[in-house]
């Protein structure tokens, strides 16, 4: 399936520390994929000063946020890449995507993917300014995301705007589930748990694959390294095990962070679901 001009737009989304670094690595692989460093883009879109977002006008970070991410997809061009000054959000969205859609056709791609997890939150505001925008879900065990979101916060406050609390991982997890829950079995967006796809990468890939509209490729499992090293910047240290190899690490960080009270505590507040048991096959659609 392709759209808007025969470019397919995919935003991969997802609670931080889920293993959607992974994934975009394997997807980008793929010889018809494009795979894009995260941009927050949308997150920075939507200005903070009340009446502007119903006006339609864009927020004062949005154009500086863009230069910068359009230069740091072509750090080899000499000029500035030209960002109008405009202050329509709709305006800026189509000058990336637009960015986007260019690059991927340069190398002989029919998709790309852009990967922000924080993007989770905003699905409609990009389903509105993205002609075609469709989403890959990714969800993981709800304690071993905690686990690992409280060990980055705390080993890289100064990355993270400071180090998270227990609960206050657990709550993002919990907000983030529910918002992807929401969203299961609607068209234009397909979800898939991590675990599955460590313990089944192929069965797993040719799901997105299908979804995607094509064929499943073996270079995701061999070639998803070299992508790994293209869309992690050098500032996130903490992504470098997405180009490691597929190794299951179930339960590894909460029993090396937490004691066995503290780890019962994590298990009793996530364990409103239980993704060993969600099916997710049925309820995804193309």
């Amino acid at each position: 399936m392709t759209e808007a001009g025969g470019m397919q737009r995919v935003f991969l989304v997802g609670c931080p520390r889920s293993g959607t670094t992974l994934l975009q690595s394997m997807l980008g692989a793929h010889p018809d994929i494009l795979a894009l460093p995260e941009s927050h883009f949308f997150v920075s879109l939507r200005s903070r000063i009340p009446g502007f977002h119903r006006l339609g006008l864009a927020s004062r970070r949005a154009r500086p946020k863009l230069a910068a991410y359009l230069r740091q997809l072509a750090p080899e061009e000499t000029e500035t890449p030209t960002v109008a000054r405009v202050s329509s959000m709709q305006a800026l969205a189509d000058s990336f995507v637009n960015a986007l859609d260019e690059r991927a056709r340069r190398a002989g791609k029919s998709i790309w993917i852009e990967k922000t997890p924080r993007h989770l939150h905003h699905i409609p505001f990009i389903t509105r300014l993205v002609q075609g925008a469709r989403f890959v879900h990714l969800l993981r065990d709800g304690a071993d995301v905690v686990a690992s979101l409280y060990a980055v916060t705390n080993e890289h406050p100064e990355a993270w705007s400071g180090a998270r609390t227990i609960d206050q991982c657990i709550d993002r997890w919990i907000g983030d589930a529910r918002v992807t829950f929401e969203y299961i079995g609607r068209p234009g967006h397909y979800a898939l748990i991590y675990d599955r796809l460590i313990d089944d990468p192929k069965l797993e890939l040719s799901g997105v694959c299908a979804f995607l509209g094509v064929a499943f490729d073996e270079a995701m499992l061999s070639g998803y390294a070299d992508q790994a090293a293209q869309v992690i910047s050098g500032y996130e240290p903490w992504k470098a095990n997405a180009a490691a190899g597929l190794r299951g690490t179930r339960g590894k960080k909460l029993q090396e962070w937490f004691d066995n009270p503290t780890r019962h505590y994590i298990r009793e507040r996530v364990s409103f679901v239980d993704l060993s048991r969600l099916d997710l096959e049925c309820l995804s659609r193309r």
